[in-house]
This record gives structure tokens, sequence and C-alpha cells, in this order.
């Protein structure tokens, strides 16, 4: 439902010619829910992180174009192209 809201949302974003194409900005980021796990012991960790981490692609204004969510402990450039490819409005030629 969520994704088919987002679509919904982006095409009429598109229609009304706010998805600003120019550039697009993809990142990763890992936030833990407040209050979400248990406190880790305060040594310095070497593995795995806990929780979800959020890849995101918008355009230029920031606006969401597409979204993978994976573990905390995935590094982000293999999900570079997934993240590019997730976009579910794709700009159109004029």
């Amino acid at each position: 439902m969520r994704q088919r809201l987002h679509q919904v949302l982006l095409e009429r974003l598109r229609a009304a010619g706010e998805i600003d194409w120019s550039r697009a900005i993809v990142d990763g980021a890992s936030v833990p829910a407040k209050n979400g796990s248990l406190p880790l012991a305060r040594t310095r960790r070497t593995g795995a992180r806990r929780g979800p981490k959020r890849h995101l692609a918008t355009d230029a204004r920031g606006t969401p174009l597409g979204l993978v969510l994976t573990g905390a402990n995935c590094h982000d450039s293999p999900l570079m192209a997934p993240t590019l490819d997730a976009p579910v409005c794709a700009q159109r030629a004029a």
C-alpha cells in the first residue's frame, strides 16, 4: 500500500513538473530506533551493526524517488545500483 501511495504522489509531482531531474542524490543511513534495542557494551564494535538501514534516492529538491531497506551491516556501495533502479516514477521524455 505504501509503495502504491508513493507511486501516485510521484506521478502527480511529475505531472505538475515538480520533480527536479537535473540532479539525484543517493545515500544510506542507519538510524537506530529510540529505545529500540538493548544497550550495547561500552567497547569498540568491530562486528555487524543492528537494525535497519535506509538507502534513499532523491531528486535535487530532496523529493524521495526510491528506497531500498537492508540490514544495518550492509555496505552502501553494492546497493547504489538497486537504489537508483528503485524509483517508482521514471522520468518520461517530454
